[in-house]
């Protein structure tokens, strides 16, 4: 299957997104969807879906149908569709070197499907393992900054109490107010800062968000 285009610009495979009945191809500076009827050798179909790309093959993460996708330039939404970009108030964390791309090997993407909850996590310049996440809630739109004692460098959802929780961490820590008594040492360490908020795709700041 030949997923290139004349995009002008050498590019890579670097994730593959199920998303309900199409597989998302990610590379660094396109998506591409791929669906098929019967085979994919047969009738598979392949097109550009967006001039955006990933940074890694864990910067993603599913909500509602919807995949969640940090790049070089900022985070958008993806629904099979079109894409939508999401982090125009904290997108100076991109302009202005506050990431240290150095370390995007380390960035992951997570959800929190209880609280519609998209955590980004990352590393500025001095940390060595991501302790720190730009959170989106879809359904309020707002942005915010969390920092954590541990390194978050990977998440997983796991059934407790027959409820769905995501786990995060190297030792396995749980977000503020989804956590077993296990790890309520950890959480009260927590810290959280607001850093925008983003109304609609039509209304967007015109301050930077601090």
């Amino acid at each position: 299957l030949v997923l290139q285009e004349n995009t002008a610009q050498p590019d890579r495979i670097v994730a593959l997104i199920p998303l309900s009945t199409t597989l998302v191809v990610a590379q660094q500076n396109h998506i591409y969807k791929l669906s098929y009827v019967a085979q994919p050798v047969i009738d598979a179909s392949v097109l550009l879906g967006a001039y955006r790309g990933i940074l890694n093959s864990r910067c993603f993460s599913t909500l509602n149908g919807v995949a969640f996708i940090a790049d070089s330039v900022g985070m958008y939404a993806y629904d099979g569709s079109k894409e939508e970009p999401i982090s125009v108030p904290v997108d100076n964390y991109w302009r202005d070197g506050i990431i240290d791309f150095t370390k995007s090997s380390k960035f992951h993407v997570s959800s929190d499907h209880a609280r519609k909850i998209v955590r980004f996590h990352y590393c500025k310049s001095g940390d060595t393992e991501p302790v720190r996440a730009l959170c989106f809630c879809v359904a309020t739109q707002a942005w915010w900054e969390e920092t954590y004692p541990v390194a978050v460098t990977a998440s997983v959802p796991v059934a407790i109490d027959s409820r769905r929780v995501d786990l995060f961490g190297t030792s396995m820590f749980l977000p503020p107010r989804c956590h077993t008594k296990s790890a309520l040492a950890t959480s009260r360490s927590w810290r959280g800062r607001r850093v925008g908020r983003w109304r609609s795709s039509t209304t967007r700041p015109t301050t930077t968000p601090r």
